[in-house]
């Protein structure tokens, strides 16, 4: 069990994701699709000695001041390490690439930026196929168009946990991000 920060998927992003990816989930129905009740963009995992309180109140002080912003898609990727995860790739969004590293500046005592954080959404995993079947995947993936976008407008903190080989998402706490006036 171990607590995230993240960005919950709105139901209409959800069913425009269903709708654009429904000839790929068909096509490679053997992959492990991620449930779409569990869609969430997640920011950063928090050690598991940090008591949920104490994020809980760090959380509210350091977001007080975010702003609300717009995610919009970039394209449906893939990457390969144990084996193959398929997600969707936003567009960078400077208000979360600053947010991201001031939580990790936060929570992460040995803090090291590796790069700029991009935003995503994991929606599958596959064992990893011949370098054939892979590069054909690949190809496929890159030649699905995905548009959609969608205002976030809080933040989620999120416990995930593992049950009989399915990933759990508990809503814990929101934090509503800040609407500027115009």
């Amino acid at each position: 069990m171990s607590l995230i920060i993240g960005i919950n998927i709105p139901n209409s992003a959800k069913q425009k994701i269903k709708t654009q990816l429904k000839h790929i989930k068909q096509e490679y129905e053997r992959y492990k699709w991620v449930d779409e009740e569990i869609y969430h963009i997640k920011i950063f995992t928090f050690q598991e000695s940090i008591s949920q309180e104490k994020i809980k109140e760090k959380l509210n002080s350091l977001l007080y001041d975010q702003e609300q912003f717009y995610l919009y898609t970039h394209c449906v990727s893939l990457s390969i390490r144990h084996k193959i995860k398929i997600f969707i790739e936003f567009i960078k969004e400077k208000k979360l690439e600053k947010l991201a590293e001031k939580i990790e500046r936060q929570f992460d005592g040995s803090f090291q930026k590796l790069g700029k954080y991009i935003p995503h959404l994991d929606i599958g995993t596959y064992r990893i196929a011949s370098k054939q079947q892979y590069l054909l995947f690949k190809k496929k993936l890159k030649n699905t168009d995905i548009e959609f976008s969608f205002l976030v407008g809080e933040l989620v903190l999120f416990e995930t946990s593992h049950e009989k080989g399915n990933n759990i998402l508990k809503i814990i706490h929101t934090f509503s991000l800040y609407k500027p006036t115009t």
